[in-house]
């Protein structure tokens, strides 16, 4: 993915998931506008189907902007977009370990 300008989220600054995703936006050195509060209206952007933050605005494959929630699936999707300072392990073995611990830390210790 070739970025013209930072990606755009929502997030609250006590989330874990916002966290988490700052964190991985800073390690992976990926340009990115974070925004607090409801300016998605403001700013015409799409509301989510599923109002979760953090949410992500980024284009779909017809080009248009889409809310898009859930940092797991996200950082699955910016692993394969974005290449250097990967997180998740090329070894097949050690993808799955870190994906277990990752959706465990994810889903039972937040």
């Amino acid at each position: 993915m070739t970025l013209t300008q930072p990606l755009r989220f929502m997030g609250a600054p006590g989330s874990p998931y916002t966290r988490k995703m700052l964190a991985y936006m800073r390690y992976r050195h990926i340009s990115y506008e974070f925004m607090l509060g409801d300016q998605s209206t403001n700013l015409g952007l799409p509301k989510p189907k599923v109002e979760l933050l953090p949410t992500f605005y980024l284009p779909n494959d017809e080009g248009e902007i889409e809310a898009v929630v859930d940092s797991t699936p996200l950082i699955r999707r910016f692993e394969q977009a974005f290449s250097g300072r990967e997180t998740v392990p090329s070894n097949p073995m050690l993808g799955f370990i870190n994906y277990l611990i990752e959706d465990y830390a994810d889903e039972w210790l937040t």
